[in-house]
């Protein structure tokens, strides 16, 4: 399965989805997404599928930081 989102910025959503995937017997063969904010979500993402992932655009986190 292939996991594809908008917007990563903790990995925490792809985490919850990659374990249903692999509770249905399944398993995630890479994830990709459109925008990354920060760099957080990379050790979730590769702990995941590893170096199997790809997103087009990635923010640095001052930017997608809440004031």
């Amino acid at each position: 399965v292939l996991i594809v989102d908008d917007l990563v910025r903790s990995g925490r959503t792809t985490g919850a989805v990659a374990e249903l995937v692999k509770q249905s017997g399944a398993d995630v063969a890479g994830f990709y997404a459109l925008i990354g904010m920060g760099s957080a979500w990379k050790p979730v993402i590769e702990r995941i599928v590893g170096s199997h992932y790809r997103v087009l655009f990635e923010v640095p986190q001052r930017f997608g930081s809440r004031s």
